[in-house]
């Protein structure tokens, strides 16, 4: 193992940045947060930009998994979501469902932590999160017997183990695709991977594994393993719903009954009719009311609040959904009919039926990006890894405590991102014909 200079310095910056982010920054003192993930983000650029020819695909892999273990030990400081998931735990731990009642409904009853109830930032919504991941905030409120800081660790592990195993797969996936399985670098040193998905516990960590094993299952025709992973990861998050096409398609159809069974067993708990009602009704009002980081949707607003004098989101959050489906089956469609190595093909596929949806959501958080970084490793396009450092500018929002929207930030953050985005399709393009 032989290390350059220019490498050292890398990874120097990477690890500074992550400690000063994970251990210092706080979701309200924007400057602090944005200085450390830059800093990081140069280290990340550096290591992506270096061969790292003195390095075994092991060595990467394993200096992955190490450099994701301080984020095992952080208290998550951008987010609060996980006060909702400790709730969400306890519920279960109590015999009562989170669907059946929503937090102020239970303000009256006993609770688990004193002043818990002020911290959770959906008071009066019943629980968005599917049955399976209900699963592991109930374990983990087992485990951790009441403890939130005992919680919060029980909530990691399983997020760290999932992202080791996704280390451990994307080299052989772009094995299979031909490629240098040096390019996993891409997603082993993201910090934005590191930093939300394990620092802040979010669990599209878990998903991303159920696809990492969707895709690999289909390049080493493993069927079973990868219809179990895409279940896995609609039941974990129902994000991944939008890349089914792709798995549909390859799957025969004793695979796509084993997957209908599968997520018939992870959705069990929301057969109950009204457990299913307020599921959905509160998963409604997301679309509907929740706006945060919007691109597509963000300029929309500001144009039609222009023309119309207030803010449409019940209206137009619906109607950028339509659009969505109707990009989707164009997608689809172009897919099916793609010449030469169709499953490579339908990676880049839903990687851009990813990004047309976070494009025209009403809502963006930093960690929305994993799965697109994710499948960004298999392609030829870098603006989605340099989006991944932008959309930390979306912050500044919290800056100081409170919430307010500047302006400029979304055109910081969007502009530069399509334009390149632009530039590489078109060379892409040139590049195919």
């Amino acid at each position: 193992m032989k290390i350059k200079r220019v490498e050292i310095v890398g990874f120097a910056l990477l690890i500074a940045g992550l400690v000063a982010t994970l251990f210092f920054a706080h979701q309200d003192t924007f400057f602090t947060l944005f200085f450390g993930m830059s800093l990081a983000f140069s280290g990340y650029f550096i290591l992506t930009l270096c061969s790292l020819n003195g390095l075994s695909i092991n060595h990467l892999i394993i200096i992955g998994i190490l450099i994701r273990l301080p984020a095992i030990f952080n208290v998550p400081s951008l987010t609060d979501d996980f006060y909702r998931f400790f709730w969400d735990g306890w519920l279960s731990a109590s015999g009562i469902s989170p669907y059946l009642f929503t937090p102020r409904e239970l303000i009256q009853e006993i609770t688990p932590l004193p002043g818990l109830f002020a911290k959770l930032n959906s008071q009066d919504y019943y629980s968005v999160y599917p049955p399976l991941l209900q699963f592991f905030f109930h374990l983990a409120y087992l485990l951790s017997k009441g403890s939130l800081a005992s919680f919060i660790f029980w909530t990691k592990l399983p997020i760290w183990l999932a992202e080791t195993l996704t280390l451990i797969l994307i080299p052989k996936i772009l094995c299979a695709l031909g490629q240098n399985e040096k390019l996993a670098k891409w997603y082993f040193f993201n910090p934005l991977i590191i930093v939300e998905l394990l620092g802040n516990i979010h669990y599209e960590g878990l998903a991303i594994t159920g696809l990492c094993l969707g895709i690999y299952g289909i390049f080493y025709k493993k069927s079973l393993l990868s219809v179990l992973g895409v279940s896995f990861a609609v039941g974990i998050k129902l994000v991944p719903l939008i890349t089914l096409p792709f798995f549909l398609l390859l799957w025969n159809w004793k695979n796509r009954i084993l997957m209908s069974v599968q997520l018939m067993v992870f959705f069990k708990d929301l057969f109950d009719l009204e457990e299913m009602t307020h599921f959905f009704t509160s998963l409604n009002l997301y679309f509907q009311k929740f706006e945060f980081n919007g691109s597509v949707y963000f300029f929309s607003r500001e144009i039609s609040r222009l023309i119309i004098g207030y803010n449409p989101i019940a209206y137009l959050g619906p109607g950028l959904q339509i659009i969505v489906v109707v990009g989707i089956i164009f997608l689809v469609y172009k897919w099916l009919f793609e010449k030469g190595r169709r499953k490579q093909a339908g990676i880049e596929m839903i990687f851009f039926i990813c990004l047309l949806y976070y494009f025209f959501s009403t809502t963006v958080h930093p960690w929305y990006l994993g799965i697109p970084v994710f499948l960004g490793v298999f392609l030829p396009y870098r603006f989605i890894h340099l989006w991944s450092w932008l959309i930390f500018l979306s912050y500044f929002h919290y800056n100081e405590g409170g919430y307010d929207e500047s302006f400029w930030v979304p055109v910081i953050e969007y502009v530069g991102i399509w334009i390149l985005m632009l530039i590489e399709i078109k060379k892409r393009w040139e590049y195919k014909s």
